[in-house]
């Protein structure tokens, strides 16, 4: 079964159109860091709430979404 970061990386990578997670370091890497501008970050969002089936996220959480090891966390807690 694959767990819960490997699919937001799938789904990362999918909405962006690239790989951006080289090294398990780049886990704890802001995405601006990784190469990922807002319109990449607002996508990715949106398809990991689509693929995740999860409600909007709300504007007040985002800014502390912006890790795939926070990202993970989240989703994790709404499932």
């Amino acid at each position: 079964m694959i767990d819960i970061k490997d699919r937001l990386m799938s789904a990362i990578t999918e909405s962006v159109g690239k790989s951006v997670f080289e090294s398990d370091e780049d886990h704890d890497r802001m995405f601006d860091e990784l190469g990922l501008d807002s319109l990449d970050v607002m996508a990715m969002f949106l398809e990991v709430q689509e693929h995740f089936g999860l409600p909007e996220i709300p504007a007040n959480e985002l800014e502390g979404l912006m890790t795939l090891n926070t990202l993970t966390q989240y989703v994790t807690n709404k499932q």
